[in-house]
């Protein structure tokens, strides 16, 4: 199975989408396709054996809609896609509001006590001329509202009939019955007929809707700043080291293996390994750790990040494509074009919303006529439902808050991989951790050395260094970066004991380094010792004794620290009512001491890998749903297991591929934003699916004259179209709170 992203132009509101949704289903071989007019793209998982790229974007074209195909080299967002269609729709809107004035106060002008119109248009003295200029000016309006017309009749001959096809048939029927009128006029048929014209209403409606929509993609644009704001990150050029000098080159051209150059207050253009030099670095954009980072000869920079002081060559090693920055930006994007479960409700709403309020207002139109109340009036019930009935506020109300709420994420460190670990996170009532390099550094270190025997520190240090010179176990690393800078002894003959220690000869002498049932059986341990030994065990430490001979000659205490943001994420998480457990496979006097240190809930220690899954699942049969929260391959499968798996920056892939969430900078501190992000972004959801669904609930049945049975007024067509211009608005605004969340 492959997944695309494709990119689409033209789609006005929920119909649009969902018409097109459709036909990419009906396409052989695809399993999924979940169309997003907010970031107006579809998501796309298909067959390769069965269908092709072709197919898809021809199931797209088929409905009527543009495929947008980048050139090579670049990438268009959703920001910049709907800043090009503004500038069209900006375009269109001058040319109706140019003609829509003068219209507007022809149409206005004769029921204004006191106005009046030169003779040559005034309706009473020359009626003809009235009708056939009002005629002439709204030509212009339907020209700069012709997309409505093109791509309604299109969708309703598709049989998905959209917002266009309302905005087409409510203008079409207003302007045919004036421009019948106007012919009773011309003809001397009926000269009183002059009093039966609504092109101002035709006029008023596409000059609204003109409006409504390219305020709405200014929003829409605004909404997708979070993508375009990260492919401006990264420079537009790069240093390379070429024929014994420097040479500045586009970031583009800059291939993997080539020796880049990164100069104080410059940026990273691509991601690499550092091969000469040290510098701090700035890596905010990315991390949202606003504290340089300090890095030199074998680690790892990345594009977009900044030198703030120092110099580097580093090895590229990803770019273009494969670089973090274009991964993230590729994660957010797919987010932002996924579905949230919260969105299919409201999908199937509006999928059979047009085709009934094309009913609705053929039924209003006719029974009002029927009753007596003439065809002016009935055209005028007709239009105003067909105008004021919304499905764009419907299609908007969950995309647009996903878009701002995941660009959102971005900023701050957390990555959601799709739009329905966004919703899933706001309802977590248990946060499960690994604790090694979860809620502890994952780096242990020595934390005691005692002299036994009149032994000195750095002696001792420097002799348990030697013996695991060789080794690469955590607690021989702990060690050997204890004596950094140390000059070591020679030793020879090791022989390592799996689960006890190591032993070797060193200066004529027999050593060993391990735990007490390593050594004890050939060095004599005072009970002190071993009483010493077991208070340091017992808040979470590793004791590892060293033996000359016979004799103990020193002890070391080793322990995994916590992070130092561990305690702070607790108390967040505890703020918001969740209850946090540590799963894992450390003895239990460790994880016992880490938990109470960090300030967790519950521990369960001494687990294999498959349990913490096991756990989990028997945690979700009790009520809750579960966040579990890990970084290595052995949490992958309790991650898959969790209603929401989230993986720590820095993890392992196959924990990052398991996860839904990822913490780019790490810091477990944005667990807590995750939870209080997804908590605003369905509170939001909530708020425009209500002002939708209520607006449609109330205007579309005093579109069709409630209010008018019980002696109320009828609501003007011009009214309607401003109303329904306004509702698209409003979602979007209200969506684009969310950029305030902190």
């Amino acid at each position: 199975m492959k997944t695309v992203t494709i990119k689409i132009s033209g789609m006005h509101c929920a119909a649009c989408s969902n018409g097109v949704e459709r036909s990419l289903k009906k396409v052989p071989g695809v399993d999924r396709a979940e169309v997003n007019l907010a970031t107006q793209s579809a998501l796309v998982r298909y067959d390769e054996n069965q269908a092709t790229i072709e197919q898809l974007e021809a199931a797209v074209t088929r409905m009527s809609f543009g495929v947008v195909h980048d050139a090579p080299g670049e990438e268009s967002t959703a920001e910049q896609r709907a800043e090009q269609d503004a500038l069209d729709l900006k375009k269109r809107l001058k040319v109706a509001a140019f003609f829509f004035v003068p219209l507007l106060y022809l149409a206005m002008a004769p029921m204004v006590p006191g106005k009046f119109l030169p003779v040559p248009i005034d309706p009473d003295q020359m009626s003809d001329v009235y009708a056939f200029v009002q005629l002439l000016l709204t030509l212009p309006i339907l020209y700069a509202g012709s997309p409505f017309f093109k791509n309604g009749i299109i969708s309703l001959k598709n049989g998905v009939p959209s917002m266009d096809t309302l905005v087409a048939l409510g203008t079409g029927a207003a302007f045919i019955y004036s421009s019948y009128s106007t012919y009773e006029v011309l003809a001397r048929i009926n000269p009183h007929a002059v009093h039966s014209l609504y092109f101002e209403s035709a006029g008023a409606i596409l000059t609204f809707v003109l409006c409504g929509k390219f305020l709405e993609l200014r929003a829409k644009g605004e909404a997708g700043h979070a993508i375009s704001s990260l492919l401006n990150l990264a420079p537009k050029t790069g240093f390379i080291w070429k024929d014994g000098g420097e040479v500045e080159i586009p970031r583009e051209a800059i291939l993997t293996g080539d020796i880049v150059i990164v100069h104080p207050g410059n940026q990273v253009p691509v991601d690499g390994v550092i091969t000469d030099g040290h510098a701090s670095i700035d890596e905010s954009m990315l991390t949202g750790e606003s504290m340089p980072v300090g890095k030199s000869v074998g680690e790892n920079v990345f594009a977009a990040t900044v030198v703030t002081d120092g110099y580097l060559r580093f090895k590229a090693e990803k770019v273009g494509k494969d670089t973090m920055l274009s991964q993230i930006m590729q994660m957010v994007e797919a987010a932002q074009g996924s579905k949230a479960p919260i969105a299919k409700t409201a999908d199937k709403i509006a999928a059979v919303f047009v085709p009934i309020v094309l009913v609705i207002a053929l039924v209003a139109g006719l029974s009002w006529w029927f009753a007596g109340s003439g065809s002016k009036f009935a055209i005028q019930v007709f239009v105003a439902v067909l105008v004021i009935a919304c499905p764009c506020a419907l299609g908007l109300a969950t995309p647009a808050a996903i878009m701002v709420a995941v660009g959102k994420g971005a900023e701050k460190g957390v990555l959601f991989k799709n739009a329905e670990a966004l919703e899933t996170a706001h309802n977590v009532t248990m946060a499960v951790f690994d604790k090694t390099g979860t809620i502890t550094k994952g780096k242990p270190i020595v934390t005691d050395v005692i002299g036994w025997n009149g032994a000195k520190e750095e002696a001792i240090t420097r002799l348990a260094a030697a013996i695991e010179q060789g080794s690469a176990h955590p607690l021989a690393v702990a060690v050997k970066e204890r004596a950094a800078g140390m000059e070591l002894p020679t030793c020879t003959d090791f022989r390592t004991t799996v689960g006890g220690g190591i032993a070797a000869r060193c200066e004529n002498t027999n050593v060993r380094l391990g735990n007490l049932s390593f050594v004890q059986p050939v060095a004599m341990i005072p009970p002190n010792a071993i009483e010493l030994g077991e208070k340091l065990a017992s808040v979470g430490k590793t004791i590892v004794y060293l033996t000359i001979g016979r004799n103990l000659c020193g002890i070391f205490a080793i322990a995994d620290t916590l992070k130092e943001e561990t305690q702070e994420a607790m108390q967040k998480l505890h703020e918001l009512n969740i209850r946090t457990v540590i799963l894992t496979g450390d003895n239990k006097r460790a994880a016992a001491y880490i938990a109470q240190q960090a300030g967790v809930d519950e521990v369960v220690a001494e687990l294999m890998p498959g349990h913490k899954a096991e756990l989990i699942k028997s945690f979700q049969q009790g009520g809750e749903i579960v966040a579990m929260v890990g970084d290595g391959i052995n949490d992958a499968p309790a991650l898959a297991q969790a209603d929401l798996g989230i993986a720590v920056g820095g993890g392992t892939d196959v924990a990052i591929e398991s996860a839904q969430v990822v913490l780019v900078n790490g810091d477990i501190r944005n667990i807590s934003t995750t939870l209080r992000l997804s908590k605003a972004t369905i509170r939001n959801v909530k708020e425009n699916l209500f002002w939708a669904f209520g607006y449609n609930i109330i205007g579309i049945p005093v579109a069709a004259g409630v209010l008018h049975i019980f002696g109320g007024p009828l609501l003007d067509p011009m009214i309607a179209a401003a109303a329904m211009s306004l509702s698209s608005v409003s979602v979007v605004s209200n969506a684009l709170r969310l950029k305030r969340f902190k």
